[in-house]
């Protein structure tokens, strides 16, 4: 009879898997139950797919599943963590561990062999080895009762896909990728983020979140298809946000593209409407757009396709787009004095369109006839995926994968979400995302841990990962694998647990129960919550406003890390700044960058008030700064840059600092610095300047008091202006001329966030591009590069043949600066300019 229960399920299930694919767009959240699981909704799915895939063919069957659909209502979901030694009716988690695994070596048929058939245990307690709790109502009722329940439990737990042991580090991920030929990459918007692109559901900085001023009952509505219907001016006012302003495509763009070249990428299922996966050259026949993209619309009414690029002056001014043939046959049309009924269109009530039952009287309002909308071919909520969706995974796919990549993607949008589950279980896959705060590396052993803690600014603390997993029954099991023979050596030293959430939080009595899920561990030694020999956490991500967590571990904690030096050196207690002051926690990362340490020495050529020099001798190197404008150097007699060090305890480290323009610096050419790290101005509230006469030429030398007046003390040098871009060479191409072989350059620089407008990444022959860091703002950003002095080049401090000449060509400070005058033009491109009085100051420099 169980076997029955069982092979029932199996065909009901394998129905379900496949029809799922077919459903329409909806997002999960919302299928969540009260008490934070989805059991019961996904039972109702079973039960609903059941019957419209026709698997009830008579009533018996009809009414055998209508009884086993009574179990399935009342269900209520055990956890591991409640799962103790204390009730005698229920499995331990030792036990119920022991049984799932059992149950997947050997086999559901064997395992009822050894199970219910040979008595060793009841299937009432069996039930609770899968996360059930025998209801209330079958109290007292033969064991035989159970079995669907049980049949049920043994059917869910065989569904789950299990982590493959063998694939655990990111050598595992770089051999998986080499010998696959068949990739299926799924991704979602967090593959566009660092492009200026939100993503959905990012607390804070989501689009989700950033929709809440509307007012709907649920920012999602946006993407309601009857709400567009109805008032299609709430999607257009927020589509520009969601627009993509520029064609480039992010680095993960260019890795699947970079699969396509090699081969191996089998499809590209994208969640992504931003159509950037195509402008990286991923050809339509590798391109599976889920949810459609910005690149076509259509009209609503008449169903006229265009491209995406007609409609977009209207996203971007939040506009009603209207469909150019349905205006050409009004205009056509005569007037017949007919009228139609006026659509919602534009309420701005948000009224639901009258239902098909209500009365229509003839006082109704009428108006003419009107164009119809416009709607970028995007898949709402309510709408059907494309047919190439699933008939592609189900009829190619499926069968040829054998990696899948899921990358920046929360995977909460069915049917989309359905696909890593449709795929047989043996296939690997690698799930990469950005949006967890949690990062794993691979180290040496503790001691490279702990130096690289004393560096960290970013990170809070390291731990050992004792184990990770997607729930709790995985987080044990891999537990187990991992550290069971490290268990006898901490048996009894003193110990902590913590509980860390990342956007969620535990009651105190949650977080209890959680941590004695944990009693098999063995520690036997006293519990102190400070000052404890060992401290372990458990680590649990969730998503934002998920009832559940998606990742969990556990760690073992090794070391604290440098993160309380941002607030040590931040700029609210700071003696001696200024409106050009850098961040201290900024100023501290591109220190790092640069590789500031002891027996080094840094120059700042732009030294400002200091923060530079402050970060860089933090890790103990010694510094030196300058500036043209010997106001900041010498400050006043309270308030400079000494007293600052002299605040932070770290005087000794500071060299001097001098006025001096980088273009004429009294420096020998010599290469004797480690560093040179700054962040050179960017001329928009003035024009940059630099020592000398505009049109080149010297002038006769005027004497005072039979001294000449350059050399006296009060005198001020003329400046002429200076070019943008050229400052960035000369920066070049003094760090060339200055720094030791494997020496670093970090500066800053400020460009568009519009390729069409962006300033590129100046390079030189004897430096390399370590790395790029971006700060985005709004319509601008800045990027932090670093360089490395390569080593046995010879540097020529002259400057490339030509930029003099073209120098001095140009005349205001906007020709010099094509940084400010893009600022000033609101960075529209040249067929786009538009007035900028509205553009945001933002950190002018």
């Amino acid at each position: 009879m169980l076997r029955r229960h069982l092979n029932r399920m199996a065909s009901s299930q394998a129905a379900l898997a496949e029809s799922s694919l077919k459903t329409r767009a909806v997002e999960i959240v919302d299928l969540v139950s009260d008490n934070g699981s989805d059991d019961g909704v996904q039972q109702a799915l079973d039960r609903d797919a059941l019957t419209k895939d026709g698997e009830s063919d008579d009533d018996g069957e009809e009414e055998q599943w209508e009884s086993e659909s009574l179990y399935e209502d009342a269900l209520e979901g055990l956890g591991d963590e409640q799962l103790t030694n204390d009730d005698t009716e229920a499995c331990t988690l030792d036990e119920a561990l022991a049984f799932r695994k059992r149950l997947r070596g050997v086999g559901e048929d064997q395992f009822i062999t050894d199970t219910i058939e040979a008595g060793t245990i009841t299937a009432k307690k069996l039930c609770t080895a899968f996360g059930i709790r025998p209801p209330l109502f079958l109290e007292g009722s033969p064991d035989s009762a159970y079995y669907p329940l049980l049949g049920l439990g043994i059917s869910r737990e065989l569904s789950k896909r299990v982590k493959l042991a063998q694939y655990n580090t990111v050598d595992d991920a770089v051999s998986l990728l080499k010998k696959a030929k068949n990739i299926i990459v799924l991704t979602g918007a967090g593959i566009s983020t660092s492009l200026g692109i939100p993503d959905f559901r990012s607390k804070g900085t989501g689009l989700y979140s950033q929709l809440e001023h509307l007012g709907l009952s649920d920012p999602q509505e946006v993407f309601d298809i009857e709400l567009f219907r109805e008032d299609p001016s709430i999607f257009y006012s927020v589509a520009k946000d969601i627009l993509p302003s520029t064609n480039k495509f992010s680095p993960t763009h260019a890795f699947i593209h970079l699969l396509q070249e090699k081969g191996k990428l089998l499809t590209n299922f994208t969640q992504n409407i931003d159509n950037l996966e195509g402008h990286a050259g991923i050809l339509p026949e590798k391109l599976i757009q889920c949810h459609g993209s910005f690149a076509t619309a259509s009209c609503v009414e008449c169903g006229h396709r265009v491209k995406g690029e007609e409609i977009y002056k209207d996203l971007k001014a939040g506009r009603v787009a209207r469909c150019d043939r349905c205006i050409r046959e009004l205009r056509q049309a005569r007037p017949t004095g007919l009228k139609r009924k006026r659509s919602a269109n534009g309420s701005s009530n948000n009224k639901r369109r009258k239902r098909e039952y209500e009365d229509s009287s003839d006082n109704e309002e009428y108006d003419i006839a009107v164009a119809g909308v416009m709607k970028p071919d995007i898949t709402f909520f309510g709408e059907d995926l494309p047919a190439t969706f699933h008939e592609r995974l189900v009829k190619h796919d499926r069968d040829l994968a054998d990696l899948v990549l899921v990358i920046g993607t929360s995977l909460k949008v069915a049917p989309v979400s359905e696909v890593v589950g449709f795929l047989p279980p043996n296939v690997p896959q690698l799930y990469i995302s950005r949006t967890s705060p949690y990062c794993i590396v691979r180290l040496r052993d503790e001691a490279a841990a702990r130096a690289l803690a004393r560096r960290s600014i970013l990170s809070q603390g390291f731990y050992e990962l004792w184990g990770s997993g997607i729930n709790y029954d995985e987080l044990h099991e891999d537990i187990r694998r991992r550290t069971s023979t490290k268990w006898a050596q901490y048996t009894m030293c003193s110990f902590k647990f913590d509980v860390d959430t990342y956007q969620s939080k535990r009651s105190e009595a949650g977080k209890r129960k959680l941590i004695e899920s944990f009693h098999y561990l063995g520690f036997n030694g006293p519990i102190k919550m400070q000052h404890a020999e060992q401290e372990f956490c458990i680590f649990e991500d969730y998503d934002f406003r998920a009832k559940e967590p998606k990742q969990v571990h556990l760690g073992r904690w090794i070391a604290g890390t440098d993160r309380d030096a941002v607030y040590n050196y931040s700029l609210k207690q700071r003696n001696y700044i200024s409106t050009t002051s850098m961040d201290s926690e900024l100023a501290l990362i591109t220190a790092n960058l640069a590789l500031a340490g002891p027996d080094k020495i840094f120059y700042d050529p732009f030294v400002g008030t200091g923060s530079f020099l402050i970060a860089c001798s933090h890790f103990g190197a010694m510094t030196l700064g300058s500036d043209i404008d010997g106001r900041s150097v010498r400050g006043k007699k309270s308030r400079n840059i000494v007293t600052n060090f002299q605040q932070y305890g770290i005087l000794d480290r500071y060299l001097d600092g001098f006025i001096s323009d980088l273009t004429h610096s009294p420096l020998r050419k010599t290469r004797v610095f480690h560093g040179i790290i700054c962040d050179p101005p960017y001329g928009v509230r003035e024009g940059l300047k630099v020592l000398g006469s505009r049109d080149g030429s010297g002038k006769e030398v005027l004497f005072i008091d039979g001294k000449a007046a350059h050399l006296q003390d009060e005198y001020i040098p003329p400046k002429r202006p200076y070019s943008f871009e050229a400052m960035l060479d000369d920066i070049l191409n003094f760090a060339a001329i200055s720094l030791m072989d494997d020496g670093r350059l970090s500066l800053w620089m400020p460009t568009a966030n519009d390729e069409e407008v962006e300033l590129g990444v100046p390079m030189h022959p004897c430096l390399e591009l370590v790395s790029v860091c971006v700060q985005a703002f709004n319509k601008w950003s800045r990027r932090l590069l670093t360089y490395r002095r390569l080593p046995s080049i010879e540097a020529d401090d002259v400057m490339p043949c030509g930029k003099e000449h073209e120098q001095a060509r140009r005349v205001t400070a906007d020709d010099l600066n094509s940084f400010r005058k893009r600022y000033f033009q609101g960075f529209k491109a040249d067929t786009e300019r538009e007035d900028a009085t509205g553009t945001k100051d933002l950190d002018h420099r």
